[in-house]
């Protein structure tokens, strides 16, 4: 839902308003956790947030600028009207029930669980 809230706000404020950078990207990225241990029953997924941006300006500045958006979208998110929160979702739920468009988008799904070492290829369905 964060990824969902915040992708086109991440855009237009980093990108758009701030010129910090030509590549500007916001979202989820699925990873496998092993905490120290091999990949082995320890391991674990997570799901973490994150913001690229490629910019010739200094990381400690683009990273000033990403904790002010990040406060900025918090606020955003507190204040939301219960009318765009179900916008969200319904948006949310359509996107996650399409199939995938094409065969490379199917394909790379599969290769991230196969190169992961842990084939739950319905792990979109289990979260």
């Amino acid at each position: 839902m964060l990824a969902q809230v915040s992708r086109e706000k991440a855009f237009d404020y980093l990108r758009t308003k701030l010129q910090l950078g030509y590549l500007v990207w916001s979202g989820l990225r699925d990873s496998v956790s092993s905490k120290g241990y091999p990949r082995s029953e320890a391991a674990a997924y997570e799901t973490r947030y994150r913001i690229i941006i490629q910019s010739e300006r200094p990381p400690t500045q683009l990273d000033e600028k990403i904790e002010l958006f990040l406060h900025i979208l918090r606020q955003s998110i507190v204040e939301m009207s219960p009318g765009d929160y179900a916008a969200h979702v319904s948006s949310l739920v359509l996107s996650l029930s399409e199939t995938p468009k094409h065969l490379g988008k199917e394909t790379g799904r599969y290769w991230t669980h196969i190169d992961s070492g842990f084939y739950e290829f319905n792990q979109s369905e289990i979260n």
